[in-house]
């Protein structure tokens, strides 16, 4: 009961309730490393490109295309290796390099060309872009305004 009161003072009275909404309120777990937003992505030579609706993936590495789309931007593939997929599949994907633009930024990053669903951007691309995914609104946000760094 003592335990009850507490949470119910902390989600009325918690001045950081918006910055820590997923201890207040359950909704935000659907939020929680994964995000949507429009990027352009392109050939590296930017002679094909395509905006698309990703989904934000902040447990996943690469950038992730079907091969239909890989074939629309002519990625050509440099070489494979094998994945683990979220449900815990091992599959063999060729890698291509590709740019991948959001805002003005634009990066080279590596695509794994993988059967899914959606396209998704991973964590490299996420922070070649300086950019993040805010957990308190599922948006994607930058946390540089420079591009990448080269140390």
């Amino acid at each position: 009961m003592a335990q009850e009161a507490s949470l119910t003072h902390f989600r009325m009275y918690c001045p950081l309730r918006k910055a820590l909404k997923c201890l207040c309120d359950s909704n935000l777990s659907n939020n929680l490393g994964f995000a949507r937003a429009r990027f352009t992505v392109s050939d590296l030579a930017r002679a094909r490109r395509e905006e698309i609706n990703f989904l934000v993936d902040s447990g996943s590495r690469f950038v992730i295309y079907n091969q239909a789309m890989a074939q629309k931007l002519r990625l050509k593939p440099l070489t494979k290796v094998k994945l683990m997929m979220a449900d815990k599949r091992l599959v063999e994907a060729d890698i291509a390099a590709c740019l991948v633009s959001w805002k003005g930024k634009d990066a080279p990053v590596f695509a794994a060309i993988v059967d899914v669903p959606e396209p998704l951007i991973g964590v490299e691309a996420l922070e070649a872009l300086g950019l993040s995914i805010d957990p308190t609104t599922g948006s994607v946000k930058e946390t540089r305004k420079h591009p990448s760094y080269l140390l």
